[in-house]
């Protein structure tokens, strides 16, 4: 028996469910994801569900709390990584077993914003993109002045980038890239830049990390220049890859192989939002001229990867 149709009303915005971030496990059997819903007034739940891929939609939740959000498998599917925050809680990075119990708190990072993370394929370390809060901009720094009745200082800046729809005030904070021991949870900085990441990948022997990033000293005013950076994860040097044209660059990432690097990028004196559509390259690490392989279409590239099975692909 069929349900009459009817027309939504205000009451169903509270039963919508929006799930996001598929991740599936590296044996292929199961998928984890976001799922995000009203729970009380003015508020939303974000926690991790789990998924078997031969269940034909029966699905179980892994975490239970306010604000989970970011999964990550580990390479060998044990583990599962995620961001957690919460009211008057840094966001930081967890663990849990997929199979159950509770998920253990990994990362130390003082007040700020994780932006992405991702596993080494030796499952010893993440690159994580993280980004400190300014002194002043802190919870701590707010709660002093609320009680000493002072009033929000002006905020200096000395670039036209302090603050982005979506994420606020930063002021002259920018993300940067680091390393994660996941057994320690000890962290260093391995690479920063004037306006922060725009994109990493690890490379598969898990030694070096290919950064995009725009290190001119002008970079806000100059976006298109902008370049790949092969870093040492032992010592942090820093090699840029030769040959690449002038344009934005983003997505970067590290073929199976370890023999090609895809990029989103475009050419010429421009910015990555852009009437003009960006495309897929490829180029060897060690430097040389890259390929477009998506000259000759009208596909909007708006991220890139190479498959296990060596062929580039992009969503648009």
């Amino acid at each position: 028996m069929k349900t009459a149709k009817r027309k939504i009303t205000a009451e169903d915005l509270l039963r919508f469910q929006f799930l996001s971030s598929p991740q599936i496990s590296p044996d292929g059997g199961r998928i984890v994801f976001v799922k995000k819903r009203a729970h009380g007034v003015g508020k939303y739940k974000t926690d991790l569900w789990l998924v078997d891929v031969d269940s034909e939609g029966s699905e179980a939740p892994l975490t239970n709390v306010e604000s989970d959000s970011m999964p990550r498998w580990s390479p060998g599917g044990t583990r599962i990584g995620f961001v957690r925050a919460g009211k008057d809680k840094d966001p930081q990075i967890h663990l849990i077993d997929p199979d159950g119990g509770e998920a253990r708190q990994l990362t130390r990072f003082p007040e700020g914003a994780i932006r992405d993370f991702a596993w080494a394929p030796d499952g010893r370390t993440l690159a994580v993109v993280y980004r400190e809060t300014i002194p002043q901009l802190t919870r701590e720094a707010r709660k002093a002045r609320e009680k000493d009745g002072a009033s929000t200082p002006p905020l200096i800046v000395e670039t036209p980038f302090y603050r982005e729809d979506g994420d606020g005030y930063f002021g002259e904070a920018r993300f940067a890239l680091y390393l994660v021991d996941t057994t320690t949870g000890e962290h260093r900085r391995i690479f920063q830049a004037p306006l922060g990441i725009d994109g990493f990948s690890w490379s598969p022997d898990a030694k070096e990390l290919a950064v995009v990033a725009n290190l001119d000293r002008r970079a806000a005013l100059h976006p298109w220049k902008s370049s790949i950076y092969r870093v040492d994860v032992r010592n942090g040097r820093t090699v840029e890859v030769k040959g690449l044209p002038e344009g934005p660059k983003a997505n970067v990432d590290w073929s199976p192989d370890g023999k090609l690097l895809a990029y989103a990028g475009r050419l010429g004196q421009d910015e990555m939002y852009s009437p003009d559509n960006a495309h897929l390259w490829v180029v060897d690490p060690r430097g040389g001229r890259p390929r477009n392989l998506t000259r000759n279409t009208d596909h909007c590239l708006m991220a890139t990867c190479i498959s296990d099975a060596g062929d580039p692909a992009f969503g648009a």
